[in-house]
């Protein structure tokens, strides 16, 4: 129970934070949380949504800790920006959804990362020239194929960054 209790507090802070930065909650499966800016409402600035909430994430979680051990909690989240397809599938409990590559990679971003912000070098185009500092992870391997990956230093503060559909996921 007190890890379901956890989990509540964690997503409703989640949940707050999607309203602050305009990003739309697609799902929570577990304890992963998936949200999405550009989509079902189209904005420029989702890109930039979608990163401010990642940094907002990781720092509304400190004071979180783990009922099973006494820890802080700590999260991965992974970033990828790209086309998605999206539309609300099924009868007995319609949800709302979102497939594609690009669900698929922002979900590999974050489970093979470490406790960071983790994007793909897809999204690190467009953040390229902002005030927002990178440190470069090197190329991994995700099912066939091969991704430049990046993980953010989070303790800045802003990233400035616009594209088109932005995904992020965190476990």
């Amino acid at each position: 129970m007190q890890v379901v209790s956890m989990l509540n507090t964690m997503y409703t802070l989640f949940d707050t934070l999607s309203e602050k930065h305009r990003v739309f909650k697609v799902c929570t499966i577990g304890d992963a949380y998936m949200v999405v800016a550009g989509a079902p409402e189209k904005t420029k600035y989702h890109a930039h949504n979608i990163c401010d909430m990642a940094l907002d994430m990781v720092r509304s979680i400190d004071h979180l800790k783990d009922p099973s051990n006494g820890n802080h909690i700590q999260i991965r989240v992974g970033i990828h920006s790209g086309m998605v397809v999206a539309g609300v599938v099924g009868h007995k409990m319609p949800r709302y959804g979102l497939h594609g590559d690009t669900v698929h990679t922002a979900s590999a971003m974050e489970s093979n990362g470490k406790m960071h912000i983790q994007l793909s070098s897809a999204t690190y185009e467009h953040l390229k020239g902002s005030h927002f500092i990178f440190e470069r992870r090197g190329t991994i391997t995700i099912k066939v194929r091969g991704l430049n990956c990046f993980h953010s230093n989070y303790t800045h503060h802003h990233i400035n960054c616009i594209h088109s559909d932005t995904v992020t996921t965190c476990n």
